[in-house]
C-alpha cells in the first residue's frame, strides 16, 4: 500500500499511485515529474514483453552466405597516403592490401584513405 504524500490517498502499488498524481496534476506538483517518469519506464517494460522470442535461427543457406562473406586477411601492407578526417593532417601509413582494394573504403575525392591519425584515435 502505497500513500499519496499530498492529500494521503491510498493506492496498492506505484503505478496506481503514479496515474492518481497524473489525475490530479494541478494539485500534485511535486510528484508529477517522478510519476511521468515512471509511467513511461513501466510501458516501456511492458512493451519488451510483449516481444516475440529474440532471435530467429538462420536457414542453412544464410548461414553458407555469412561463412562465404567473411574474408582472410594475407597480412600484406600498402603504405598509402591517409588524410585524418578530424583534424586534416596528411601522412603517409601502412594499411592492409585488402582495404586498399576495398571499394568500401572511406576515401576523400582526391583519392586519400580517410583514416584517423594516431592522436585523434586517442
Amino acid at each position: 500500500m502505497q500513500n499519496c504524500h499530498s492529500c494521503n490517498f491510498t493506492c496498492e502499488d506505484f503505478k496506481d499511485l503514479a496515474l492518481h498524481i497524473i489525475k490530479n496534476k494541478s494539485t500534485h506538483r511535486k510528484g508529477l515529474k517522478w510519476a511521468s517518469a515512471y509511467l513511461f519506464k513501466v510501458n516501456f517494460l511492458n512493451q519488451k514483453v510483449d516481444k516475440p522470442e529474440g532471435r530467429i535461427t538462420l536457414t542453412e543457406e544464410q548461414k553458407e552466405a555469412k561463412e562465404n562473406s567473411q574474408r582472410e586477411l594475407s597480412g600484406n601492407l600498402a603504405s598509402v597516403k591517409i588524410c585524418c578526417p578530424l583534424c586534416n593532417t596528411y601522412s603517409r601509413d601502412r594499411i592492409p592490401i585488402e582495404y586498399t582494394e576495398s571499394s568500401f573504403a572511406w576515401k576523400s575525392k582526391s583519392g586519400e584513405f580517410l583514416i584517423n591519425c594516431l592522436d585523434c584515435r586517442k
